[in-house]
This record gives structure tokens, sequence and C-alpha cells, in this order.
């Protein structure tokens, strides 16, 4: 896990703990949803515009990057390609 960084005031720390909410596939756009909560939630009114973040090496010719998003009460919803999600990838076999 690595720090998420939406701004110099919003930020995730690595390691944090979240509570798995849902996940949903979005076939229109080739992706799956994934919401997450943290159980303590410091700032429940932040929030932040979605980014592109990179959760493990970009292998030749791949884009690995997520889409992640903060929402109020401490919510995360990440955006994955589902042939990422469904392929050896950070939430594959080899447990990135």
């Amino acid at each position: 896990m690595q720090e998420l960084g939406f701004t110099s005031d919003i930020v995730v720390s690595k390691n944090s703990e979240f509570i798995f909410l849902f996940e949903v596939g979005l076939p229109e756009i080739r992706s799956i949803l994934i919401e997450m909560q943290a159980p303590v939630c410091f700032a429940p009114s932040q929030s932040s515009e979605g980014q592109l973040f990179n959760p493990i090496q970009a292998t030749p010719g791949r884009d690995r990057r997520v889409w992640v998003e903060l929402k109020q009460d401490c919510i995360l919803d990440i955006y994955v390609e589902a042939i990422d999600y469904y392929s050896n990838s950070f939430f594959g076999a080899y447990n990135y």
C-alpha cells in the first residue's frame, strides 16, 4: 500500500485501514468500482476530486493506474480496469 496524496491537506496514510463496502461492475467503461470506508474518520467533511494513482509498477505497454476519489465520511471510490482486476495484478495472485 502506498500513501495517497490528494492535496497537501488530504492524505491517506500508508497502511490505513478500510472496511469493504461493495463492488460493482461498470461494463460501459470496462471497469470495476470498489467502495471502502475508513472505520475511524477524523475529517468526515473532507472530499477530493479523483486522481490517478499507480499501485504497482507498470509493465511495458500496459497502464496499471487506478482512479481514486475521496468522498465525505472517509469513503474511497476506487475504479480499476476490468482487465487488471481479473488478471495477476495488484488484486490478483501476486499479493501486491
